[in-house]
């Protein structure tokens, strides 16, 4: 199967799964409708109060052993820098040992979360920006909302 075979295959099948969603849609009544919303809302107010941004890279899970003892390694500083992330006067701390760090390099903080087969380093994301996100995020579930109980009508 070719690559357009393969294209067609997958919008058929968003068409089709648009078709369900929208066939639950029109069988809710409007409070579940915006209990659902506001669910969301705060499922994604939860997220965005993790206080991470987008995975940056992922390094070695084996880094864990030498930031669990509050050094950061060579190798680990060489990843940032090939990321393009300069590392002059770093600060380590340790949140939870053998599953979270973080790195504080000037007014930047970096998360470091260890998953199963790797390390995912993500920016901590400022107060600002949380505030900004949640407010757009406000603003879309508004839009979608009215727009979810037009189409309920």
């Amino acid at each position: 199967m070719g690559i357009p075979e393969k294209k067609r295959r997958l919008k058929l099948l968003r068409i089709e799964q648009l078709k369900r969603e929208q066939s639950l849609i029109t069988q809710m009544t409007d409070q579940e409708i915006i209990d659902e919303i506001s669910s969301l809302e705060t499922q994604m107010d939860n997220l965005i109060d993790q206080d991470l941004g987008e995975i940056l890279f992922k390094a070695n899970k084996n880094f864990s052993t030498k930031l669990n003892q509050g050094i950061i390694p060579e190798k680990l500083k060489k990843r940032f820098e090939v990321n393009k992330i300069e590392l002059n006067n770093p600060s380590l701390s340790i949140i939870t040992p053998n599953i979270k760090w973080e790195i504080t390099e000037g007014t930047n903080t970096y998360c470091l979360i260890k998953e199963i087969k790797k390390i995912e380093i993500s920016l901590k994301l400022s107060d600002e920006i949380k505030t900004e996100r949640k407010k757009r995020l406000k603003e879309v579930s508004r839009k979608w909302g009215k727009e979810t109980l037009e189409l309920h009508m």
